[in-house]
């Protein structure tokens, strides 16, 4: 995989990452930043390395940038 796509990938994870906790906040009724919060602790939760929890947590933080 070169770096294109692997950025492209990361972009839609993070818009995917936004859209989920725009939904789950207006269902919950917590606040899009919060829903953004627990996503990313579950993704932390259950990473599978260090590497994929680093960039769960860097995902979190361009999601709440879209806010």
């Amino acid at each position: 995989m070169n770096a294109r796509i692997a950025d492209e990938i990361n972009e839609q994870k993070v818009k995917d990452l936004f859209e989920s906790a725009v939904k789950m906040s207006e269902t919950t009724g917590k606040s899009v930043a919060e829903a953004i919060d627990y996503k990313v602790s579950v993704y932390l939760k259950y990473a599978a390395s260090t590497n994929e929890a680093v960039a769960w947590e860097i995902r979190g933080e361009e999601a709440k940038k879209m806010i």
